[in-house]
């Protein structure tokens, strides 16, 4: 069935082999890459923007409370 512009729907492989680059970034950073990437190019700028925020603040909050974590554990 084709979309409301008339183009046909993206297959499963055909999505995968487009987020199969960002994949090698790792589980969680790769789909957040192709999220700000991709939206980048289809024009979607403020979503785009929404998933750099969110990786940025995943990749600053882990280690912190990753480190944390292990101090107050290791005090017990």
């Amino acid at each position: 069935m084709p979309n409301q512009d008339g183009t046909s729907p993206r297959t499963l492989r055909q999505r995968a082999v487009r987020l199969a680059p960002f994949m090698l970034l790792g589980p969680i950073t790769g789909p957040l890459v192709a999220g700000v990437v991709l939206n980048f190019k289809d024009g979607h700028p403020v979503l785009a923007s929404m998933y750099a925020v969110l990786l940025v603040e995943l990749t600053l909050a882990a280690p912190t409370l990753a480190a944390a974590a292990t101090k107050v554990l290791m005090t017990l």
